[in-house]
């Protein structure tokens, strides 16, 4: 349908917007609230606290000792400094060849709360399989379909190995790089590349992905890390003022303290493992919550299971012991747990990893499904240990946190044709020479509903589904791209 000029996007999106909220109830708060700008909202995050049931200082080792292995002393100690002074992370994003629009812009909004000398801390998750929808076998490009991203392989796998985790993923090598650039040549030749993607992508191929500081790496985490912290500088220029990256797989950073909080007494996870009584109160008060578990099927208790082909397979809690579907039990045993986590038997759930974070008082930000799953787990914890023995813990996380999420939102856009404007992503960053500062300062500016809305039909179909989509009234893409291009920041 055609739409007047005058008429604001937000009008045409309350459909959408209200659709959502019935699912996620976080954007419902959030729509409810007054809209202030993305500088202004990501800013105040740092003014949350949530009381620590135990010290950060491992916390902030181990992400300081990542960060010296990846970027060296200097960066080492900004972010030390940085995670003394605040303890939000950000816990959004998939371990993958960061490209894909959604985790990109959620990145970019991020950065806009954090100083100039400041360290952007984020924490990707590699318990996904290699053909997850952000794709980390390779790279996503912009297609003919703005529905539909394309994708560039790089990892040689097969049809087994895409359902490997992300996290237990080989690396590439050169000769993987040099397959993909032949691709890229198919693709421009079959006209399926917008203009400049063509060289980006040899630059990020040749540039980027084959530097020695990321091939010298044999995992896929650690190239992955590698290569974002170098295509975050890419995508900012040499003139931008923007933070620096400390872009770290979750489960590697989080494990170690997980096994030392098995062994002690005072740590929360290791008594809402052990201690029977307030373990059956947690089972029970988060039994169903996302990414937690759930008596009828769904989820996982505490752990994932890693099959011989390096899947992950639910476990469920049955008296003193794990079971896995054969049956097979792994009792809760600090000294079966730590052997089975140590040798990549196990690997922690989400919850478990989240858990980690909320006894040491780190605030989490992710997207509005986390806020939502998140605050369940937060009040289901409290709920629990104020009906046991642990009413002191139960008053530090019964603390409110206020509405902060990055993922789903954007701040910059790009016009690829007549009518057909998109969320910018790695590739089309690279492709125009990365963000110059009048970038950021119209970002800083953009307000809070109007970053929601390019991402918003990709977000209606990923929660709703096609069919709920195609039943919301939406104007045509022509009218609705006019819209946005004369509110949004574009390259």
């Amino acid at each position: 349908m055609a739409v007047p000029s005058h008429v604001h996007p937000l009008e045409l999106a309350r459909p959408f917007l209200e659709a959502l909220a019935q699912h996620r109830p976080a954007l419902a708060a959030l729509l409810d609230s007054e809209a202030p700008a993305l500088g202004p909202f990501v800013g105040s995050f740092h003014h949350a606290a949530l009381p620590a049931i135990q010290d950060r200082g491992d916390y902030i080792e181990a992400v300081t000792s990542q960060v010296r292995t990846f970027q060296g002393e200097a960066a080492a100690l900004r972010a030390q400094a940085r995670l003394a002074r605040s303890p939000v992370v950000f816990t959004a994003n998939h371990l993958c060849l960061e490209s894909m629009p959604l985790t990109v812009q959620s990145m970019l909004v991020a950065s806009l709360g954090e100083s100039e000398d400041g360290v952007l801390p984020v924490e990707a998750s590699g318990l996904i399989p290699a053909d997850n929808s952000s794709f980390p076998a390779g790279l996503l490009l912009d297609g003919p379909d703005p529905s539909h991203l394309q994708r560039l392989a790089i990892l040689p796998l097969t049809k087994k190995q895409r359902h490997r985790l992300a996290l237990g993923l080989e690396g590439f090598r050169s000769i993987d790089l040099e397959s993909a650039r032949t691709k890229v040549e198919t693709l421009a030749q079959e006209g399926a590349l917008f203009p400049g993607d063509r060289e980006a992508l040899h630059r990020l191929l040749g540039e980027v992905l084959a530097h020695e500081e990321v091939l010298r790496h044999a995992s896929f985490a650690d190239q992955t890390a590698a290569a974002n912290l170098r295509l975050w500088e890419a995508w900012h220029g040499e003139n931008a003022h923007a933070p620096l990256l400390a872009y770290l797989p979750c489960e590697s950073l989080r494990l170690p303290l997980l096994l030392q909080d098995l062994r002690r007494e005072d740590s929360l996870l290791g008594r809402v493992i052990f201690d029977s009584d307030l373990r059956d109160e947690v089972l029970r008060r988060l039994d169903g919550v996302p990414c937690c578990w759930s008596q009828a099927g769904g989820g996982t208790t505490f752990f994932w299971k890693v099959t011989p082909e390096g899947r992950t397979s639910p476990l469920r809690a049955a008296n003193d012991a794990l079971l896995d579907g054969e049956g097979h039990a792994l009792p809760f045993h600090a000294e079966a747990l730590e052997e089975a986590l140590r040798t990549g038997q196990l690997l922690p759930s989400i919850f478990t990893t989240l858990t980690v974070g909320l006894a040491r008082g780190l605030v989490q930000v992710g997207g509005f499904s986390q806020l939502d799953y998140l605050s369940r787990i937060q009040r289901g914890l409290a709920e629990a240990l104020a009906a046991t023995s642990y009413a002191t813990w139960s008053a530090h996380l019964s603390t409110g946190l206020p509405l902060m999420l990055t993922a789903g939102l954007a701040g910059l856009v790009l016009r690829r044709g007549p009518g057909d404007l998109r969320s910018v992503g790695g590739i089309a960053l690279l492709a125009k020479d990365g963000l110059v500062e009048t970038h950021r300062t119209q970002m800083r500016s953009l307000p809070l509903t109007e970053a929601m809305l390019p991402e918003l039909p990709g977000l209606v179909r990923l929660v709703l589904g096609d069919e709920a989509y195609r039943r919301l009234s939406m104007p045509e893409p022509a009218a609705w791209a006019a819209l946005l291009e004369a509110r949004l920041p574009h390259l």
